[in-house]
């Protein structure tokens, strides 16, 4: 398939799914994903990378889990990674999806593991 027959199926330009494609965008969102899947036949995760699968898998328990291991509170935790504590409340409420730099960060680079 050509991406504007991809993208006019996602019912978006063709520039913007260009983007999704070539990866310059940090997040897909999980329709857009789900969409293709079907599309291509084949599980959503397929079309996942780590960060992404992090998201599907739900980032707040992770974060939850990874700060109790640590044994930080959200405040000490707030304060290692210089965000607000309310920062990693969301997070973990799933209120607010953690960004792919502070997610590498975290998960990758473990910075504070």
């Amino acid at each position: 398939m050509y991406a504007k027959d991809v993208a006019k199926y996602l019912g978006m330009t063709r520039k913007n799914y260009c983007h999704y494609e070539e990866i310059s965008y940090e997040y897909c969102p999980l329709p857009v994903l789900e969409k293709l899947a079907l599309l291509y036949k084949i599980p959503v995760t397929e079309l996942m990378d780590d960060y992404h699968l992090f998201l599907y898998n739900g980032q707040g328990n992770s974060v939850l889990q990874l700060r109790k291991f640590l044994h930080l509170t959200q405040k000490e935790f707030a304060e290692k990674l210089h965000v607000d504590k309310c920062s990693v409340r969301c997070w973990e409420k799933e209120y607010h999806r953690m960004t792919r730099p502070t997610y590498e960060a975290l998960f990758v680079q473990k910075i504070l593991g």
